[in-house]
């Protein structure tokens, strides 16, 4: 009963804070996220979706917290608006570590899905003739304030999306919000993000060099698969004009020896028959035995060099 009743007077402390202009009840922090206090029934949730074209909202509120003041689920969905609820207890809890990964994941998916708009919306709602054109798709991120709770989200968000410091992303935040307030245990919790993202990053980087690596062993296997059978058809088809080029050389070799050898009985027979013309003609000068002796001697010679 303490707790609803501290809910329902800091909430009515919030609408006079706003209703004097000395707060803002939301504030745009960039091109796809607004941080911002409750949002309260009545018209409130139609400009969020007509003027700012927000298609998704994440309430860091418990359920006492929305019950009466604000949207269902299903009233969210009616609007076509998606709806994330991540209950987190008011000045004494932070959002767990769990729900803030849930809360960034589905912000950077509805980002993601906003890059891959071509084109602005037209938006013709202003009643007039000047056409004025949507943000793009956008996220509505909120507890009751919009100064705590919803503050750690979208500082995650901003170190996840913009790989900023812990520090970096809480003074972008107040630089759009100045009026957030964020203890040391909120801060804490947004640094445990951080090093639990880089470890998320670390394990990804590693299962990505373990896949290209299996990736190119197994491109590596199918190369040499298709290589081997080419080399072996090279190898083969080089032994062949190999064996080609040794029986020309042979066989050019055999016709040079044997023209050579031709050659060499053809001046061998006019040697002897020009030899045994002289030895005929001297024979006759020769006494009978020595011509025999002679003509035996040629027919010797004439054996050798047939």
């Amino acid at each position: 009963m303490t707790e609803k009743l501290i809910f329902y007077g800091s909430l009515a402390y919030n609408v006079v804070m706003n209703k004097f202009n000395i707060r803002k009840w939301y504030d745009r922090i960039d091109q796809h996220v607004l941080l911002g206090a409750l949002p309260l029934r009545g018209q409130f949730p139609k400009k969020l979706v007509l003027q700012e074209n927000v298609r998704a909202v994440i309430s860091m509120n418990q359920d006492f917290e929305l019950n009466y003041v604000s949207l269902s689920t299903e009233e969210w969905h009616n609007l076509g608006v998606e709806f994330l609820q991540l209950p987190t207890k008011d000045f004494v809890e932070v959002p767990s570590l769990d729900n803030l990964h849930k809360g960034v994941h589905m912000m950077m998916r509805i980002v993601d899905q906003a890059s891959r708009q071509s084109q602005p919306i037209p938006n013709n709602n202003n009643n007039n003739d000047t056409t004025t054109l949507l943000p793009k798709p956008s996220i509505y991120v909120h507890c009751k304030a919009g100064r705590t709770r919803s503050a750690t989200l979208v500082a995650c968000y901003l170190i996840m999306a913009y790989n900023l410091s812990p520090e970096s992303a809480i003074n972008f935040i107040r630089d759009k919000r100045p009026h957030i307030y964020l203890s040391s245990k909120h801060e804490e919790m947004i640094r445990l993000f951080q090093r639990s993202l880089n470890l998320v990053r670390s394990q990804q980087n590693e299962t990505q060099k373990m896949n290209y690596s299996t990736t190119t062993t197994i491109e590596t296997n199918e190369n040499r698969k298709i290589q081997e059978p080419i080399l072996l058809i090279m190898t083969i088809i080089i032994f062949i004009i190999f064996l080609i080029i040794l029986f020309i050389c042979i066989n050019h070799i055999d016709n040079k020896y044997e023209t050579n050898y031709r050659r060499f009985i053809e001046q061998s027979n006019r040697f002897y028959k020009m030899n045994e013309s002289i030895v005929s003609k001297n024979c006759n000068e020769y006494p009978p035995l020595l011509r025999k002796q002679q003509m035996t001697q040629l027919q010797t010679d004439n054996y050798f060099f047939q």
